[in-house]
């Protein structure tokens, strides 16, 4: 009798997911972590509630290199953890974006 071994490797499963959005989440699609998704959903009724729009514009990509360097300020963004966006009223108008988010917080933390 021939005892043959072999041992079966699982085809490793993608953890980036297509974020499923309500009305209040448009613009680019949403690609996040799946332990993040948990996370954006809070943000969506905070925009409903304050009838506004997060208006994606930019997500998870994958890295051409993996070795390739990354920017601190894209990390969470490049492993599903973060997203780009800006916030619009609800006829799509602009209203604040990275900077006057940034200027705010800034204000906030200094008073």
């Amino acid at each position: 009798m021939i005892k043959t071994s072999f041992s079966l490797i699982a085809k490793p499963k993608c953890q980036i997911k297509k974020y499923k959005p309500g009305k209040y989440i448009t613009g680019d699609q949403l690609l996040v972590h799946e332990d993040f998704q948990d996370r954006v959903k809070p943000l969506e009724n905070v925009a409903k509630d304050c009838k506004v729009r997060l208006y994606i514009k930019g997500s998870y990509y994958q890295l051409p290199n993996p070795a390739q360097q990354v920017l601190v300020s894209d990390a969470d963004i490049v492993i599903g953890h973060g997203f780009q966006f800006e916030i619009r009223d609800e006829n799509n108008a602009f209203l604040c974006n990275k900077l006057c988010l940034s200027k705010s917080m800034f204000i906030f933390i200094k008073t």
